[in-house]
Order: C-alpha cells, then structure tokens, then sequence
C-alpha cells in the first residue's frame, strides 16, 4: 500500500492504549507513548489534521468471538469481559474517528507480537517500550 500523507498512527487500543506515529517522509518514529482512551482520541484529534494522517488501529472485533467451555470457571469469564472490553473502545475509538473524517485502516489482531528484542532489531531503537507501544509501533513500522 502506497501511502500519501505525511503521517501515519498505530493504535493498539485497550486500558492502556498504545500509539505510535510515523514520519512517512522521515521514515522514522516521532512518537511513542501509552495513553488512556480518551487521551488518544484528544491527542489525535488535537494534533493531525484528517487530511494528513492514516490511522491503523487494531480492531479486537475482528477477531472471532470466543464461547465459555464447561468447567473453566472464573478466569474465562474475566478474560470474557477485559476481552469485551477492549472491542468496545476499538468500536467506539473507529466511531469517532469517523465522524471527524480520519482515514482508518483496521487491522485483525494477531499472536504475532514484539519482544523487546525484535523491537529494537526493526526499528533500532533501545529503549524498553512496553507490549502496547512495540504493538501499534509494529502496525505502522516502515509505511
């Protein structure tokens, strides 16, 4: 995918929702944080302009949901819930991204992530960044 706007946003959302925003000019990072829900909403919205960002969010509802098995109690029902959770935020986050005219590619989230050490490997950076951050910082990488 050719990419035409100067930058791109990874967001991997969820109670602690990782972004990472990309230079396509630069091809490099220019930020990596970890912000709440509604700090990355103010902070995108705040900051880029429609016109020039693509944002590239993890959506948990692209995954296929999951049903309780006999017997494995109150774990899975916790999990159930975190995980339900998080596929409201990534709904609401799209929604209202949307509505305020931002591109949006959504991505299915998978198991393969970034340890530290393949961070630091693609992207030669050395500082510890969180799972979060490797991951929206993984969506974006290189664009």
């Amino acid at each position: 995918m050719k990419i035409t706007k100067p930058w791109v946003i990874g967001i991997d959302p969820g109670t602690n929702t990782g972004v990472a925003v990309w230079d396509t000019e630069a091809k490099e990072f220019v930020r990596l944080e970890l912000m709440n829900f509604w700090c990355t909403y103010d902070f995108v919205t705040g900051n880029y302009n429609p016109d020039d960002v693509l944002l590239v969010i993890e959506d948990a509802r692209l995954n296929k949901v999951t049903f309780r098995k006999k017997g494995e109690g109150f774990y899975q029902d916790r999990l159930s819930r975190n995980v339900g959770n998080i596929q409201k935020e990534c709904g609401l986050l799209i929604a209202g991204f949307e509505r305020r005219g931002y591109e949006i590619q959504t991505i299915k989230p998978t198991a393969q992530k970034w340890d530290a050490a393949t961070f630091t490997r693609y992207t030669g950076i050395k500082k510890g960044y969180n799972e979060h951050i490797r991951d929206a910082a993984r969506l974006v990488w290189g664009m």
